[in-house]
């Protein structure tokens, strides 16, 4: 993208969890007012002061409680990549747009996976930065504790700089970047239990020969998320449950209804251990300038019902790093028969984006130099 650091005239999508000034924010749902707001969401009116022109509202699974691109009632979204297959969630349609090339970027949340997760099924960059770099002022929550505020963009160029235009201070610049051959990277190899056969093959491409790193178990980040954000999710929407139930589409409903079972005990306890998992997390991470990933366990299935376990489990690789906070990328994989992403996560948001934008470099170059072979051989 040819466009000015201060984003002058730049077209955003905006997830319609979010609010802009003039339009209705329905998050999915159907229990919200369908008056037009009177305001932007903070991060949307930073984008209007930095120039940028929004371009409209884009579709999400209910309220953003889950990881595929249906809706029982605004319909699905459908995937640019091959409408047969599912684009992701929860910020399916934020997804969808740029890999349509209907905006230049888009916002959208991330509690448990929900920018990183259509990115990777859509073949586009997502970005999920600390949970505190952007102010939540005018988006529906989801999980206090977990929520953020991301960017769905074509390149990490384009999701650098609108990260930096919705951020409450501005971010640093990328540090001069390293020269590749001394990037610290790390893969967590106990965690690719369960990772299909495609998805392994893409990502050995570009992590083979790099270091294993300890982690904690991935199970246990796993369900130390998902038990928080069950309970604050359900907090959030008692009322509606109470008084308006039909409301609801089914699944959303039942998701909802069987976050009950979690007694304050279990939710208290699960706090004190994100806390704890957090810090050894970041302790972890310190040792080295990013870890790397898949970003989702299989490559985008084809559109049905899912159960709720099944849907669960695209979000296995994405959890952990809403527990630890941490400054996450997923990019495409190019040369795969279907969109595969590849995870990045930091500390430290300037040399994620300094991780993203070289691995982003060397898979082009691979990718040239792999056509230049094609035509070759014809």
């Amino acid at each position: 993208m040819d466009r000015d650091a201060a984003g002058s005239g730049m077209v955003i999508a905006v997830k319609d969890n979010i609010d802009v000034r003039g339009m209705p924010t329905r998050a999915g749902g159907r229990h919200l007012p369908s008056d037009p707001r009177a305001k932007d969401a903070d991060c949307v009116r930073r984008l209007r002061t930095a120039g940028c022109v929004i371009r409209g509202k884009t579709g999400l699974y209910e309220y953003a409680l889950g990881g595929t691109s249906q809706n029982p009632h605004y319909g699905d979204v459908r995937n640019p990549r091959d409408p047969r297959r599912d684009a992701g969630g929860s910020s399916s349609g934020s997804a969808a747009a740029v890999a349509a090339g209907l905006c230049d970027a888009a916002l959208g949340t991330d509690t448990l996976g929900s920018v990183r997760l259509p990115a990777a099924f859509c073949g586009v960059v997502g970005y999920k930065p600390p949970r505190g770099a952007v102010s939540r002022v005018g988006v529906f929550p989801n999980s206090p504790t977990l929520d953020a505020v991301g960017v769905l963009a074509p390149d990490v160029r384009t999701a650098a700089t609108v990260s930096r235009l919705i951020a409450r201070r501005p971010a640093p610049a990328p540090r001069h970047a390293r020269r590749s051959r001394s990037l610290r990277l790390a893969v967590p190899r106990a965690w690719l239990g369960g990772v299909s056969d495609d998805v392994r093959r893409a990502f050995d491409s570009v992590a083979a020969g790099l270091p294993d790193i300890e982690l904690p178990s991935r199970e246990l980040l796993c369900r130390v998320a998902l038990t928080v954000a069950q309970v604050e999710g359900l907090r959030i929407h008692l009322a509606w449950l109470s008084s308006a139930p039909e409301l609801y589409g089914d699944d959303v409903r039942a998701q909802l209804e069987s976050a009950r079972a979690i007694s304050v005990a279990d939710y208290l306890a699960a706090r004190r251990e994100l806390v704890r998992l957090r810090a050894v997390m970041r302790r972890r991470l310190a040792s080295v300038d990013a870890v790397i990933l898949p970003t989702v366990p299989f490559v985008p299935p084809l559109r049905r019902h899912y159960a709720l376990e099944e849907r669960r489990r695209l979000s296995d690789l994405t959890r952990p790093f809403n527990v630890s906070d941490t400054a996450t990328f997923s990019i495409p994989i190019p040369g795969t028969a279907l969109p595969v992403g590849l995870q990045i996560s930091s500390n430290d948001e300037a040399t994620a984006t300094v991780v993203a934008l070289e691995l982003e470099s060397r898979l082009a170059v691979r990718k040239r130099s792999s056509s230049a072979r094609s035509r070759g051989a014809r």
